[in-house]
């Protein structure tokens, strides 16, 4: 069971410009709370994102992503607006957003996909990615809780983690910025990678370096799907380095 809420939290505690962020509450996570008011109203005094991504990760009950993933912030109407901070069904919240996605956009590719996005989120499933995938954390904090809800086989040695995941794995960063990467090369677009994972090479440097350290982490039994994440790793670098020249 989940319910939602929109909060307008500062986007940083020392600059004075809210951000609308669409909440999703996870009650079945909620094993501390006897009272859902009390946690509901700690939420809405999250100060600034910052502080609603430690409320979430200290509580391990909802995950969060800014209501611009899915509309833009130019077109939202009054009547949307006024469902701020009112906690919401699914029902409610879906046919809330859905009925603004309508509002905000013409294309019928684009609706869909702003739909999907939207059903992406409130079911928390990371959905089709195109590769290599950036995920700012503090944006679309949802994605980044996701490999951890699953329970995913881990590998950690700072300041990085990987998730095994069965299509993908995600190197997840101490930068607040989580890469997933499929486990076949083919679907991997070069270009893009020249364009977007160059100022984050040191992380794949450090993944490969470290990988034989990673690999006896306590707890976590061997997995073949380690070997072709470090393998896509020293595929990136190689990529990187050729497309230098």
């Amino acid at each position: 069971m989940a319910e939602y809420i929109i909060v307008t939290p500062y986007l940083k505690s020392y600059v004075g410009v809210r951000v609308p962020v669409a909440v999703r509450i996870d009650y079945n996570e909620m094993t501390r709370w006897e009272f859902r008011d009390v946690f509901i109203t700690m939420l809405k005094s999250c100060r600034d994102v910052w502080e609603l991504t430690n409320f979430c990760t200290l509580y391990g009950a909802c995950s969060y992503t800014y209501l611009s993933n899915f509309v833009s912030q130019k077109c939202l109407d009054s009547d949307f607006k006024q469902s701020w901070g009112t906690l919401l069904g699914e029902e409610e919240f879906r046919k809330l957003m859905a009925s603004q996605v309508a509002k905000c956009y013409k294309k019928e590719e684009t609706v869909k996909e702003k739909l999907e996005a939207l059903e992406d989120f409130m079911n928390m499933r990371l959905g089709k990615m195109r590769y290599p995938a950036i995920v700012d954390c503090e944006e679309r904090d949802y994605l980044c809780r996701i490999p951890h809800k699953l329970k995913t086989p881990k590998y950690r040695y700072r300041p990085v983690t990987v998730h095994l995941l069965d299509d993908r794995f995600c190197l997840e960063t101490d930068i607040n910025v989580a890469i997933f990467l499929p486990y076949d090369p083919e679907e991997i677009d070069v270009e893009s990678v020249a364009r977007e994972l160059d100022i984050y090479k040191f992380y794949f440097y450090f993944f490969i370096k470290k990988a034989d350290d990673m690999k006896t982490e306590p707890g976590e039994p061997a997995d073949s799907r380690f070997e072709d994440a470090v393998k896509i790793a020293n595929y990136v670098i190689l990529l990187l380095e050729m497309l230098k020249r």
